[in-house]
């Protein structure tokens, strides 16, 4: 490969003076001096080093996303794919490239920043990464601009943005509740998400808005997974009738997706017998059998506000601790109906 002091020699002038033309330096060139360069540059197929750009400071006009491989085929994902699809999007418009890192799992993301900080992104954007993560407070010690999507945290002056996780379960439990159900069990996902206690609270406050007591033998820890629904269903179905809830709040959507399948098998109907809701409003929630009652994520502005928020932070428009909360909408479908008049 050509290098810029091949076109140098080409043109008989110095590399700092092609450095200029090809970065648009501030040092004057004159017309016929820059048509030398580009015309060295054509004739030997040269192409400037985006890395050594970058190591030097300058802007790579790309942005990282970091999205270790703990997140099972993201670009198929539910949740995950909309999200990438904004951001992908709103990249784009902003005329940004964009370089995906899947290759580490976030417990080794430390050992990871000489590849997310070699230069070769202005900023990277983290997705939904767990509550105990170093690379938070190592990147900010950088001075690296990032942004966290869907995770809010107080512990770094880092910027996020996320939905009203607070908000949107406590309308499911309040729909629910105005439905008449009274015993609502609620499908936790993984622990390691602070969103999951952020949507038990909605649950607890929603409940105590109407006077009920929370029940900790009505909350089942799990994974934001179709399979912990399933197997956290038939463990429910193991209680005597008597004692089961007339309602299930899956922490997401593949969680009620999951308790659907187990009610059906188990020959429980849904809604007659039991209630279903979840937590996302992925595709497959509107063609379930029955469609599922679901809180609706905007999932793509998502992807599309990250985007946003980072870019101006890497152009100094925007300081590092911004946080932005993105409302939720309540979607009613088939899967809720008034509890069984013996319940």
């Amino acid at each position: 490969m050509s290098t810029i002091k091949d076109v140098a020699r080409a043109c008989g002038l110095s590399a700092a003076t092609v450095s200029y033309v090809i970065n648009d330096g501030p040092r004057s060139v004159r017309p016929e001096t820059r048509e030398r360069v580009l015309q060295a540059i054509r004739e030997l197929n040269y192409f400037p080093s985006a890395v050594a750009r970058g190591l030097q400071g300058r802007r790579m006009n790309t942005l990282g996303v970091v999205l270790p491989r703990e997140i099972a085929s993201p670009l198929s994902n539910p949740y995950y794919a909309p999200v990438l699809d904004g951001i992908m999007n709103a990249a784009m418009r902003g005329k940004q490239s964009t370089t995906i890192f899947t290759g580490h799992l976030w417990s080794d993301a430390q050992y990871s920043l000489p590849v997310y900080c070699d230069g070769r992104c202005d900023g990277l954007l983290l997705l939904t990464p767990p509550t105990q993560c170093d690379i938070l407070s190592a990147l900010t010690r950088r001075g690296v601009p990032f942004v966290i999507i869907d995770d809010l945290r107080g512990e770094v002056e880092a910027s996020s943005v996320e939905i009203d996780n607070v908000a949107g379960a406590y309308a499911l439990i309040q729909h629910l509740l105005e439905q008449g159900h009274r015993r609502i069990a609620m499908f936790q996902g993984a622990s390691s998400f602070r969103c999951v206690a952020q949507r038990t609270r909605g649950y607890r406050e929603a409940l105590a808005a109407w006077g009920i007591a929370y029940d900790e033998t009505l909350v089942f820890p799990g994974e934001y997974s179709a399979e912990s629904g399933y197997e956290n269903a038939r463990l429910l179905l193991q209680q005597p009738a008597w004692l089961r809830p007339t309602a299930i709040f899956g922490c997401n959507d593949l969680i009620a997706l999951g308790v659907l399948c187990a009610l059906r098998e188990a020959g429980v109907r849904v809604p007659q017998e039991m209630s279903v809701v979840g937590f996302d409003d992925v595709a497959p929630a509107a063609i379930s059998q029955p469609p599922l009652t679901t809180i609706h994520q905007p999932l793509h502005r998502l992807g599309e506000t990250a985007i946003e928020m980072l870019l101006a932070q890497i152009e100094g428009e925007a300081a590092p601790g911004e946080h932005r909360l993105l409302p939720t909408e309540l979607i009613t479908r088939g899967s809720v109906a008034p509890p069984p008049n013996n319940a």
